[in-house]
């Protein structure tokens, strides 16, 4: 016996059917997805013979069928030491700003995690380290509020305020300290030519406190606003869980492996 429909559609509503299904279809694709392999080589900054660590970076986005840009979906860093141990992963989702993405980072050397989340209330940074687990939320900031790598895009938006010499001020959240901290960018030579990388410098926001920190010191491809050197601080701990001063340079793939934007300045 073969099974009959109660209802048999009508020839209209069967092609208004499948016409839902094809708009349905087409809409999904509609915003087409990337993905982006980088790797970041890390040497200490005062030894450039030695390689601390490596970094292999894997960058979802997905572009506006409007404006044609392309927006962070998700990122994963794996960690490698110099004998290629896996030692660290970080993970980041963007539900919402791309500058200020939720965030985990785990150090497999040691029980030491940080965590960044959006809640209702606001960010929720947390901590662990040795067993022990610290947390507080940021609700509000001095400055627009900058979570981990969300700070590569806030460059990005602030482009055009980078190139005219003028400065940027931002808060960034540290899951370490549970608070925000006062930055400031500025170019060091926005007027060099379009084949020179844009240098910039990020400092400490207070005449006060910035010998705390030595500046640190970006470069950026002009023609794609790419990350291609960073110099200063890591935020992976050495072996013994201290701080470490690296000089990071990055090489960026197309999707056929072919290496692409890869030149810094010596």
């Amino acid at each position: 016996m073969i099974w009959q429909p109660l209802i048999r559609p009508s020839a209209r509503s069967l092609t208004t059917s499948v016409l839902f299904m094809v708009i349905a279809l087409l809409s999904c694709n509609s915003q087409a997805k990337q993905l982006i392999n980088y790797l970041g080589e890390a040497r200490a900054l005062d030894d450039a013979d030695t390689v601390v660590y490596r970094e292999e970076h894997q960058l979802w986005q997905q572009q506006d069928p409007q404006t044609g840009q392309w927006r962070p979906l998700s990122r994963q860093v794996n960690y490698y030491s110099a004998d290629g141990e896996l030692i660290a992963q970080k993970r980041n989702e963007y539900p919402g700003l791309a500058s200020q993405p939720d965030f985990m980072l785990m150090d497999f050397r040691q029980p030491y995690k940080e965590e960044a989340k959006r809640t209702t209330k606001g960010l929720r940074l947390t901590l662990s380290e040795d067993g022990d687990v610290s947390s507080d939320i940021v609700s509000d900031s001095d400055y627009p509020l900058v979570v981990d790598a969300g700070f590569d895009d806030f460059i990005r938006a602030n482009w055009t305020t980078l190139l005219a010499g003028d400065s940027v001020p931002f808060s960034f959240a540290s899951a370490a300290r549970q608070s925000s901290v006062n930055f400031e960018l500025q170019a060091q030579n926005p007027d060099a030519a379009n084949n020179e990388p844009l240098k910039l410098t990020m400092t400490l926001n207070s005449a006060l406190l910035s010998w705390l920190l030595d500046p640190i010191e970006l470069e950026y491809q002009r023609q794609t606003q790419r990350l291609l050197r960073y110099r200063g601080i890591s935020n992976i701990p050495d072996a013994d869980g201290d701080g470490q001063q690296v000089d990071i340079r990055y090489q960026y793939f197309d999707n056929n492996s072919a290496a692409v934007n890869t030149k810094a300045t010596d």
